[in-house]
């Protein structure tokens, strides 16, 4: 696995704790410290894989004596039923974890599986999707890692991992000029500058200023299509990214309007669930 980061093992420390701080009443009460235990991690349903590493990092956090066995990597597609990984070892060990590997294997997985299918959706072309910074307060590592195991790529990860001046930026400013020209004298030289513009007088602001990424916020297909024409014939070289009201049904629609970047909250914050299990093998 990856090296440690701070932030993931505080929270999987925290899940660790909202499960066990008392212990396991029913395990501990029912099998002695020397009896084993296998089970198969297995999805019912198809699904690419994603938190192998994460059920890994848990299990050190632990300190339990497990051991899991990948047969799968992350990433992975995987038919119904067929096993990502084994857990062995301790059955009181196996079963105190069992939960809280599969709530987060699972909603990682999810995030990974509806990725997958965003991306076959939106097809080949120049527009790549990226995810945004909607993702579960405290899950951003966890839930981004998995949007790459589902063949999207990363938005800004943080607010210090580039410029995106947005609509609160602009009239907290007072134009988006001000706002543009208050960063220019302040960031520094290798953040590129991102505004958000959701009307055509902003378009033109923004062009003339000269940013480096425009962001079109919620324009329809007829209105992206015209602002990206726009937008090579006067700046070519300007990144330009389509957000907002972006679902599964409307990506292949925007792939032909040639813009580079289509952001999609949805990836992290509406995956549907997928169903996985931990089965005993005999």
């Amino acid at each position: 696995m990856s090296a440690p980061r701070p932030l993931v093992d505080r929270l999987l420390q925290l899940a660790l704790d909202e499960d066990l701080a008392r212990g396991d009443a029913t395990s501990e009460a029912i099998f002695r410290k020397n009896e084993h235990l296998s089970a198969a991690f297995r999805p019912r349903q198809p699904v690419v894989v994603s938190g192998l590493w994460v059920v890994e990092r848990l299990i050190e956090l632990s300190g339990a004596e497990l051991t899991l066995d990948q047969k799968v990597r992350d990433g992975s597609s995987v038919a119904r039923g067929e096993i990502i990984a084994t857990l062995s070892g301790p059955a009181v060990s196996v079963l105190c974890l069992e939960r809280t590997c599969l709530n987060l294997m699972a909603r990682l997985t999810a995030i990974a599986t509806f990725t997958r299918q965003c991306v076959e959706a939106l097809g080949e072309g120049r527009a790549v999707l990226v995810d945004t910074r909607k993702t579960t307060p405290g899950w951003r590592q966890l839930e981004k890692r998995s949007v790459l195991d589902g063949g999207g790529r990363n938005h800004r990860h943080d607010l210090g991992d580039g410029v995106m001046i947005k609509d609160n930026h602009i009239a907290a400013a007072g134009s988006l000029t001000a706002a543009v020209m208050a960063v220019r004298a302040h960031a520094h030289h290798l953040l590129r500058i991102e505004v958000e513009v959701d009307r055509e007088d902003q378009l033109e602001e923004a062009l003339a200023l000269g940013v480096d990424v425009i962001m079109l916020d919620n324009f329809d297909n007829q209105r992206a299509a015209l602002a990206v024409q726009k937008v090579r014939r006067e700046r070519p070289d300007t990144i330009i990214e389509l957000s907002g009201g972006i679902d599964l049904k409307r990506l292949p629609q925007l792939q032909v309007i040639g813009a580079d970047v289509i952001s999609m909250g949805a990836l992290t914050h509406s995956a549907p669930s997928v169903d996985l299990g931990l089965d005993h093998l005999d």
